[in-house]
């Protein structure tokens, strides 16, 4: 269950049972919940940002990327002139880190 399926069963639920003493008590519940699905899409969003970077700073040194699964799946021979099968992406990597360690 997420955050925002438990903030809208408990909105539901305290507009159920009514009543204003028990209202006050629920906005700050819920208030609270609000500001933590909100600090969890802040930590989504940051580490989206990271990911993305990280990405196009790998893209920098190695712009052909290795094989997606679902293209690993071709006929024996043939091969996708944009990708990278994943054994030689990772022989040329650790070639890359061992020509840069050497300068």
């Amino acid at each position: 269950m997420t955050l925002l399926s438990s903030f809208k069963r408990r909105q539901v639920n305290s507009t159920a049972t009514g009543g204003a003493s028990a209202a006050d008590g629920k906005f700050e519940s819920n208030l609270e919940d609000l500001y933590a699905i909100c600090d969890q899409i802040e930590t989504s969003l940051r580490t989206t940002v990271d990911c993305l970077t990280q990405t196009s700073r790998s893209n920098g040194y190695m712009p052909i990327p290795p094989q997606p699964s679902k293209l690993d799946m071709s006929p024996a021979g043939q091969q996708h002139p944009d990708f990278l099968p994943y054994p030689q992406y990772i022989a040329t990597s650790k070639q890359q880190v061992f020509s840069g360690s050497a300068v």
